[in-house]
């Protein structure tokens, strides 16, 4: 019998890792994502009902603009994450846990593009959020425009009477250079913005379904101009008019005329959106259609080509004897 060593050489415990990469494995875990997917469910579920009682701007606003937000359930305010919070970790966690964690090869390529469609999604909703301008431009029959009305946003408007000029008035310096006796109007009012185009309104038509008021089609044929050169379009409920950046879409009308006056009360209001991300959630769709087919057709192979070389092996191995 060999003899024992005296003594056994020591143990090397594992290198505990630091706060940072254990802060960075905890941020990029499928927990965390877990967690986060619950919440914004929880909160679809919570906007959904309170459009009830409150507005859809509103509810906006509160569930899904918001950091953090107080939910009432009976005579307590309950904290919770606001949706913009939740896609910001979720951002986070994808980068981590979906990017720089991920074992990269050829096996995981198709799994990596479905990951950045996803974080491309994520930062398309961010851009929309923060540099989309959305308003309406209401035009009657015959009528020219170019400058269209926020929704929501207001603006304090101060002009002097008599001229067009709006004068902005934040710092000493600005008003610091006036005389006295100047009138001066001040205006609480929509923001609006000037399309680089004008649209003239040379027709508005409208189908309703037989019996009902619903409509069943309504189309606006407008003139656009840009540069100088005319351009005929028609707009419709699916198909707006794309231009310089800018999309126009069907979204309103009035149908009513007075007697005196056939068709002076017709107009159409044109929803006009402004958005450098509008079509990024396409692309990221593609993305996400290729990345998952790529790793569905990756896996289909390595099944077969298993599957192929357990026949071959079970062809070429002799049977046992009786």
């Amino acid at each position: 019998m060999s003899e024992l060593p005296d003594s056994l050489p020591p143990v090397r415990k594992a290198a505990r890792r630091s706060w940072a990469a254990r802060t960075i494995a905890f941020l990029g875990s499928f927990g965390i994502a877990v967690v986060v997917l619950s919440f914004l469910l929880l909160l679809t579920w919570l906007g959904t009902i309170s459009q009830v009682d409150t507005s859809l701007f509103d509810v906006q606003k509160k569930y899904f603009d918001s950091w953090f937000l107080l939910q009432d359930v009976g005579p307590l305010k309950v904290p919770l994450p606001g949706a913009f919070l939740l896609m910001a970790i979720l951002f986070v966690n994808m980068t981590i846990g979906g990017l720089i964690r991920i074992r990269k090869g050829w096996r995981t390529i198709g799994v990596v593009i479905a990951h950045c469609s996803i974080l491309f999604l994520l930062v398309a909703g961010a851009v929309s959020f923060y540099f989309k301008r959305e308003g309406n431009l209401k035009l009657h029959e015959g009528q020219t425009g170019s400058l269209f009305t926020s929704y929501h946003d207001r603006v304090i408007e101060i002009a002097e009477v008599g001229k067009d000029t709006p004068v902005l008035m934040i710092h000493e310096s600005d008003f610091s250079d006036l005389s006295d006796g100047r009138v001066f109007t001040l205006q609480f009012k929509r923001q609006s913005w000037e399309l680089p185009f004008t649209v003239t309104l040379k027709q508005f038509t409208h189908e309703k379904h037989p019996g009902t008021m619903r409509p069943k089609v309504f189309a606006s044929d407008v003139i656009k101009r840009d540069g100088g050169v005319d351009q005929p379009v028609k707009i419709e409920m699916n198909k707006p008019l794309r231009h310089g950046g800018y999309t126009l879409f069907q979204a309103s009308y009035n149908d009513k005329w007075t007697p005196a006056e056939p068709r002076s009360e017709m107009y159409s209001v044109f929803a006009v959106v402004n958005n450098p991300s509008d079509q990024w959630p396409v692309w990221a769709t593609i993305m996400a259609a290729a990345g998952m087919g790529l790793h569905f057709c990756l896996k289909l192979a390595e099944a077969i080509t298993r599957s192929s070389r357990a026949r071959a092996a079970a062809a070429t191995t002799p049977p046992s004897a009786a």
